[in-house]
């Protein structure tokens, strides 16, 4: 069904532009059109295989009346479709729901009744419904605070790979929240995360190097991963990278490097980075301090956001 209806969207929209006019406004309106044309005809499609108990169809026509997308939104009606999907047992309906009722989208807010939708949902295997009602648990929201049954779900979703899961199980098992402490087994779960490219997972897998925390000690594997999640903007790991190159450790250390991640994060307001700074610049000289803005300065290029258009007159 879903294959289908990619299908016939792609199909409308290329016959539409191949016969549209050339004004630019009246092919957007075309092609708006056959979009609604498209939508329409995959929920009558789905609304009457769901009304004969298909369900999948359901989950599809709860998904089109909740995204809005060439129909306009009827969240209360998305509800009512995820519900009757979930109730015979589609665990990508419940965790829907859960989530739409969580946030009162379609219906007033209810944590109550979002634990009780993730838990159907988590019970069946459904990886983001375990980390999100493992969040809930955590919190006390929609249930009694029960930080043990939290790491469960936790350390579940982790198991299937979801990357929050991941990270939020190795830091309960740096500190024994829930679990008992394991330095090691938490170190492998960051790893696994940052693997994936989180770089708060790589700041920690940097910071259990730096540390000696689950492992040995090791500069050089600490700057690494701290590199790695300073240049994908973690302020964590620019301040910690900083400090740790200026560190007088043999012939590890860089000054000017160093200078330049504490330049980063005090232009990015990280606490105590700017007298850090101040303490690094006293040990270079105008032309290394110079060359140290500079560095930072090609950071911020590299990773300025671009500028959104002019508007129109």
């Amino acid at each position: 069904m879903r294959a289908r209806i990619a299908l016939l969207l792609g199909f409308t929209l290329a016959h539409a532009l191949a016969c549209a006019p050339t004004d630019p406004v009246r092919q957007i309106e075309l092609g708006q059109a056959q979009q609604r044309a498209v939508f329409q005809q995959a929920l009558d499609e789905n609304l009457k295989l769901a009304r004969a108990g298909n369900v999948e169809a359901m989950r599809n026509v709860g998904q089109i009346y909740a995204s809005g997308a060439g129909l306009p939104a009827d969240h209360a009606e998305a509800l009512r479709w995820y519900q009757q999907a979930a109730e015979r047992g589609d665990a990508e309906s419940a965790y829907r729901m859960a989530v739409m009722i969580d946030y009162g989208v379609g219906a007033a807010a209810d944590p109550v009744a979002a634990v009780r939708w993730l838990r159907v949902a988590a019970e069946q295997g459904h990886p983001n419904a375990q980390r999100q009602l493992a969040d809930m648990l955590s919190q006390g929201r929609g249930a009694a605070k029960d930080d043990a049954e939290a790491s469960r779900w936790y350390l579940a979703a982790a198991e299937q790979g979801e990357p929050a899961a991941q990270l939020a199980i190795a830091l309960r098992l740096d500190g024994g929240i829930g679990v008992a402490a394991d330095p090691v087994a938490a170190l492998a779960w960051h790893r696994r995360a940052a693997e994936r490219g989180d770089p708060a997972a790589q700041y920690q897998v940097g910071f259990h190097h730096d540390m000696g925390i689950g492992t040995r000690e090791d500069d050089y594997e600490a700057a690494s991963w701290y590199r790695r999640a300073a240049e994908a903007g973690n302020g964590d790991a620019q301040y910690a990278l900083g400090v740790l190159l200026g560190q007088p450790r043999g012939a590890f250390g860089d000054p000017i490097e160093s200078c330049s991640w504490l330049e980063i994060a005090a232009r990015a307001f990280y606490p105590n980075a700017r007298r850090a700074l101040l303490v690094a610049q006293r040990k270079l000289s105008e032309n290394e301090i110079e060359d140290c803005r500079k560095l930072a300065d090609d950071f911020e290029q590299r990773h300025a956001k671009p500028k959104p258009p002019p508007a129109a007159n």
